[in-house]
């Protein structure tokens, strides 16, 4: 009897969330051609909805789609948890939220816009009904899961997946963070100069080792001042009053003003470090292998060519296998010109 009720619930989740993303799939679709009606102007769709990192490579590709369609209504999809990050941008009209990735489905099949950018590959499943998100123009350039490191920079494989011109990758991509959010933080009472940290991705590999960063904290603390440490969740074991944990307490345009305004950024691969680039802070990257990619480089601007960065490569190893002098002494070197350069400018004032 209890496997017979089991199973009953779950096939009624299964069909009620079905049934709840077609009702909210055709509330979005009058939704759209009501706008287009009442604007008379035509509609565009840019499709892509996670991942933070992604989301925020992909901001020079709403430029060239505006300057495409420069009269039309733009509506991004994306998911909840990273609607921020497109709210504020000046070159989109519209923000839709993804429920799931039947939703998406849906609009790639229906066609209710007269254009939609599909910027994802074709990996995105929606498992009760193994239904898969495709995108013809990424499977014709055999642009998969399994080779998209291959084709450069994160901006321009999405680029290269939607059909669209790749991106000036001598550029970051731009983050508008409102006031309401710069408010927010100067309230935090930051110090006048901070690092913040950064130490979990989603993926273990790409992870430094917990021990290597209380080290590192130890010395930054010793030799620079405060260390702020971000993200969903810390790891960073410090008692000194210098160190503030705010893991968990920001919201992704919150943390990307608390990276802003520090002196300067270390973490691993992640969104945060997107993030980093795209608010100008001077950034130490700790990349390595990942699965079997071994030289690739997801960024543009300064932490593309190196100008306003420095990628701390472990070339046959994860990231993980990064040993505590590999990143130390860069971190030190840069250090000591800090030392030197506010050395100098006392001297000349």
């Amino acid at each position: 009897m209890e496997k017979f009720i089991a199973l009953w619930q779950h096939r009624y989740r299964k069909y009620s969330e079905i049934f709840l993303t077609y009702l909210a799939f055709w509330k979005t679709v009058l939704r759209i051609k009501w706008i287009k009606f009442r604007t008379g102007k035509p509609t565009v769709g840019i499709l892509m909805t996670e991942h933070l990192g992604d989301i925020v490579a992909c901001e020079p590709i709403s430029q060239t789609i505006r300057e495409r369609h420069p009269d039309a209504q733009i509506f991004w999809i994306v998911k909840k948890a990273f609607r921020d990050l497109v709210a504020y941008n000046p070159r989109i009209n519209h923000l839709i939220e993804e429920p799931n990735v039947l939703f998406s489905i849906l609009l790639t099949e229906k066609k209710p816009f007269d254009t939609l950018y599909n910027l994802h590959l074709s990996n995105r499943v929606y498992f009760p009904l193994q239904k898969r998100l495709v995108n013809p123009i990424a499977d014709q350039r055999d642009l998969t899961i399994h080779n998209y490191l291959n084709f450069g920079r994160l901006g321009e494989i999405f680029a290269a997946a939607a059909g669209l011109p790749l991106p000036d990758r001598s550029k970051a991509p731009s983050l508008y963070i409102p006031d309401e959010v710069r408010s927010k933080i100067d309230a935090l009472n930051l110090p006048e100069k901070f690092a913040v940290f950064h130490t979990f991705s989603n993926q273990p590999v790409k992870d430094w080792q917990p021990q290597h960063w209380n080290q590192l904290t130890s010395q930054v603390l010793s030799e620079f001042g405060p260390v702020i440490e971000v993200g969903l969740k810390g790891q960073i074991q410090s008692n000194s009053p210098s160190f503030r944990d705010l893991c968990g307490q920001l919201s992704i345009l919150e943390t990307a003003e608390v990276i802003r305004r520090a002196s300067f950024f270390v973490g691993v691969d992640s969104g945060p470090a997107h993030l980093a680039n795209a608010v100008g802070t001077y950034g130490f990257l700790l990349i390595g292998k990942l699965v079997h990619f071994e030289d690739f480089n997801l960024y543009t601007g300064g932490y593309g060519d190196g100008s306003n960065a420095r990628i701390i490569w472990k070339r046959k190893g994860p990231a993980s296998e990064l040993t505590f002098e590999e990143v130390w002494q860069p971190l030190q070197e840069y250090l000591m010109g800090r030392r030197m350069t506010e050395f100098m400018a006392k001297r000349i004032v």
